[in-house]
């Protein structure tokens, strides 16, 4: 029974045939296939009895692939555009499957937190992956690679050869993990992206690293501010300050000293530490808990009482007028007097490799006697005063 036809051109019904798989379903390029176009009637082939239809051809938009079968092509989604000799087109889709499958996923582990996009800078962040190979036999794949981008496209690292990569870095990266197995390789990418955050510095008003025994210091932190690395963001960011001492000679106020600038007196020589645990609430990418810190090195000079003589002789003994608990100054200014008040000797300077021997400004020896000495000394926060005598004997 012949058909009459709605239109002047009949409805194209194609049907595909897979020449050859493609090997693998990334990088490669060996697939082969054909489309056959059918005369159709609402979805069903009939015969035509009109003039013979001419079909012209176009795949994925190449106009180098016009046949109707589709050469050296990738594994995945390909379409084709069929014109009839009516100048009526369609466009129609099917997909080139591989021989073996590999299909893997990236993944980070977000610690503490439910999901994690951003992370605190230097903290270390887990990522592994999931394979799966879908061929018959195959269990296991070959081996993992990956490497690393920076968010200027610059290559970090690559040929990293691990199941499972471990990050500790300040930088944003783009990490690529490539799948091997017999021959086929297979990627996929994921983003860490790390918070920028200035540089914590711990530091003493007056930068008075070197203090008199009792003397108070204040102690200070820096305002530290935290953005992405293209900038500042909305999100809310809150600062918890500690500071901690390597002894526990130190008089804190407040106690415990729990504030970006606390006093401190410290009784001897300490190695202070400033602790700053920023909270980030990022509803967008990520919550992180952040813990930055810093130290700060206090030399505490002690005082000092000078001996009452000395007994420069010659025998090796008590030669020199030795000045314990001086060496820590390096501001220290020497007058030693006779009875009468005039100046016998002098220095300006460090005192130790520079003692007094018992002479005079030129050198040469004094009697025995007393004599008597001002000593001026200082430190980053000023200078004091001993006097005092001071007898020769030989």
């Amino acid at each position: 029974v012949p058909f009459t036809f709605l239109s002047k051109s009949p409805q194209m019904i194609t049907d595909f045939t897979i020449v050859k798989a493609d090997s693998c379903n990334y990088f490669t390029e060996y697939g082969e296939m054909a489309v056959k176009v059918d005369i159709g009637y609402f979805d069903k082939v009939v015969t035509w009895e009109g003039d013979t239809i001419t079909y012209q051809y176009q795949w994925d938009g190449n106009p180098q692939q016009f046949k109707d079968t589709l050469t050296q092509v990738s594994a995945g989604y390909h379409y084709v555009k069929v014109r009839d000799s009516f100048g009526c087109e369609n466009v129609f889709d099917s997909v080139m499957p591989a021989l073996t499958n590999i299909l893997v996923s990236t993944y980070m582990d977000p610690g503490f937190f439910d999901t994690a996009t951003y992370f605190c800078p230097n903290d270390t962040v887990k990522l592994y992956t999931g394979v799966i190979i879908l061929e018959d036999g195959a269990a296991f794949r070959d081996s993992i690679v990956w490497e690393a981008w920076d968010t200027n496209n610059e290559l970090v690292f690559e040929n990293i050869n691990k199941d499972t990569l471990y990050s500790a870095t300040n930088q944003s990266l783009n990490f690529v993990a490539m799948a091997y197995y017999g021959g086929c390789a297979a990627p996929d990418s994921l983003f860490a992206g790390r918070y920028k955050i200035d540089k914590l510095i711990a530091s003493v008003d007056g930068d008075k690293e070197k203090i008199f025994l009792g003397n108070e210091i204040v102690l200070r932190g820096n305002e530290l501010e935290v953005t992405y690395p293209d900038g500042l963001i909305d999100f809310d960011v809150t600062h918890s300050w500690t500071w901690t001492a390597d002894n526990g000679g130190v008089i804190w106020n407040p106690s415990p000293p729990d504030t970006i600038a606390p006093m401190a007196k410290p009784s001897v020589n300490t190695l202070f530490t400033v602790y700053d645990t920023i909270r980030i609430v990022n509803l967008n990418y990520s919550n992180q808990v952040c813990l930055l810190s810093d130290t700060l090195h206090i030399i505490v000079l002690p005082e000092f009482d000078p001996p009452a003589g000395f007994t420069p002789n010659g025998d090796g003994l008590f030669d020199k007028w030795d000045l314990p608990g001086i060496q820590g100054y390096t501001n220290v200014d020497i007058q030693i007097f006779n009875r009468w008040g005039g100046l016998v000797w002098e220095h300006s300077g460090a005192y130790e490799g520079n003692e007094w021997e018992g002479t005079n400004t030129k050198g040469k020896s004094l009697p025995s006697g007393t004599y008597y000495y001002i000593i001026k000394y200082g430190d980053d926060t000023g200078t004091k005063t001993t006097t005092g005598p001071v007898t020769i004997l030989r």
